[in-house]
């Protein structure tokens, strides 16, 4: 996890891509904290608006939970959410129930 945090939250221009969280998505359990810093990451540099030409394709696999979790966060953050550089590695360190 601290190597995921370290490349994503120092380098502004990085972001996991679809592939890589589709990956997450069907190896981790939903609770997983690296699952929720995508989810984090995607919400608030709205990437679900950015997706490079060759992601949109693999955009269509992305989990319903990935998916539902990024609105709910979106809908969280506003329309002017936190940067990712302001994001802290300890509330990444706990797996936490999703869903209630």
């Amino acid at each position: 996890m601290d190597t995921y945090f370290d490349f994503y939250v120092t380098k502004k221009q990085f972001r996991p891509g679809c592939g890589m969280i589709v990956l997450l998505c069907c190896n981790l359990p939903e609770e997983d904290p690296l699952i929720r810093l995508c989810v984090d990451m995607w919400s608030t540099q709205k990437t679900i608006y950015k997706l490079w030409e060759d992601e949109k394709t693999e955009a269509l696999d992305l989990s319903q939970v990935f998916l539902v979790r990024l609105m709910l966060r979106m809908n969280e953050v506003g329309k002017k959410p936190p940067s990712v550089q302001t994001f802290k590695r300890e509330d990444y360190n706990e797996r936490t129930r999703v869903g209630g």
